[in-house]
């Protein structure tokens, strides 16, 4: 199905289609940021009750180099995560902007990502991936109600080197408290 992506003819619908693209952009970056600082209440944030996320149930050939998941609603969910915390030194994912497929309340967006993490073993786990969303707006917020994670590349036993510096407190800017009063 390929969507209108044509200026739309009045402004108000054009601003509405920006808000909207902003307001998801801004609900993957949340998720992004929130795994990487385990960040367990926002998370918690960014699915509907009964969400699912899938990583790597759909790549039988990578099944020795990855831990397949599946969790459905929001139990599962945090359990997922908190499972997924302990098994990292540390974490961190980039997410492109993909592509944004808006109907009303309900979207789809495809985003390539990458990984990087060191296992407690000192073994990675680094990965090429694509995500395919699927999103609903409620009470005016765009939030999960899918998340499925397709490998393209992944390399989960080539060892790590260097140091886990780890991440700066919530706040600071540089070493220093933010003068960000916002």
């Amino acid at each position: 199905m390929s969507e209108d992506r044509s200026m739309p003819d009045d402004v108000t619908s054009a601003l509405r289609r920006l808000l909207d693209e902003n307001a998801i952009l801004d609900l993957m970056a949340r998720f992004d940021d929130a795994i990487i600082r385990k960040d367990t209440e926002t998370f918690r944030t960014l699915w509907v009750k009964d969400g699912i996320w899938e990583i790597g149930q759909f790549n039988p050939t990578h099944a020795k180099d990855v831990n397949p998941l599946h969790a459905q609603g929001m139990d599962q969910l945090m359990a997922a995560l908190e499972q997924f915390n302990k098994m990292n030194e540390f974490f961190f994912r980039t997410t492109l902007r993909g592509v944004i497929t808006l109907d009303g309340d309900h979207a789809t967006v495809r985003t390539p990502t990458t990984e990087y993490a060191r296992r407690h073993d000192g073994h990675g786990y680094n990965n090429v991936a694509m995500y395919q969303d699927e999103l609903v707006r409620q009470n005016g917020l765009w939030l999960f109600v899918s998340r499925r994670y397709y490998y393209v590349w992944v390399d989960s036993f080539s060892p790590i080197p260097g140091s886990a510096i780890g991440l700066p407190p919530d706040g600071e800017i540089g070493g220093r408290p933010s003068t960000n009063t916002q």
